[in-house]
């Protein structure tokens, strides 16, 4: 009897079949062997251009509106409207032509026309100041800069401007591809 017990309790290995381990990763990829933790790339944001919108909201004496408009971006690295940002912020890492879709909002008593955006990031690219800019008879100048936060992929804004003595508060995002290096 203690032999049937012995027997029952003894495995058997069988050669040739296990764990399908094809493509898994080698010790030395997953750093199994050196102890070393490898980390996935960091996602790097696309600058070359960006997609977003702008929401105006007017109060006037004749009663309020409320609309909105995309925006598509295309980065500048060279050229008069350049040079000529780059030289009013020599510290900006990145300079925008700004073409908004539709002409104007608010019943047309907003016009909206070709701009240019600028962004000077912090150290950790975690946010920094974002100024907009209008050409008035051929000189691109600086009308406006705010705060804004960055997390490599959106960048929200909002200000505020008088038209015709009224306030005009303007929201949007600017937002941009994000790739992971290989």
């Amino acid at each position: 009897m203690l032999m049937i017990a012995l027997l029952a309790c003894t495995t058997t290995a069988v050669v040739g079949e296990g764990v399908n381990t094809e493509g898994d990763p080698s010790p030395e990829e997953t750093g199994a062997e050196t102890g070393e933790i490898i980390e996935d790339p960091e996602p790097e944001t696309v600058w070359e251009d960006y997609e977003g919108s702008r929401t105006y909201v007017a109060t006037t004496d004749w009663g309020g509106c409320e609309e909105s408009t995309e925006d598509e971006g295309e980065e500048l690295l060279e050229g008069e409207e350049y040079d000529q940002i780059k030289a009013a912020c020599p510290d900006c890492e990145h300079i925008f032509e700004n073409d908004p879709v539709e002409s104007s909002v608010c019943y047309g008593i907003i016009p909206l026309s070709r701009s240019w955006r600028s962004v000077d990031l912090n150290d950790e690219g975690t946010g920094g100041e974002l100024s907009f800019y209008l050409e008035d008879e051929g000189v691109i100048t600086a009308w406006t800069s705010v705060e804004v936060s960055f997390d490599k992929s959106l960048m929200p804004f909002e200000y505020e401007f008088e038209l015709y003595g009224y306030p005009v508060i303007v929201t949007g995002e600017m937002v941009f591809e994000v790739e992971i290096a290989e």
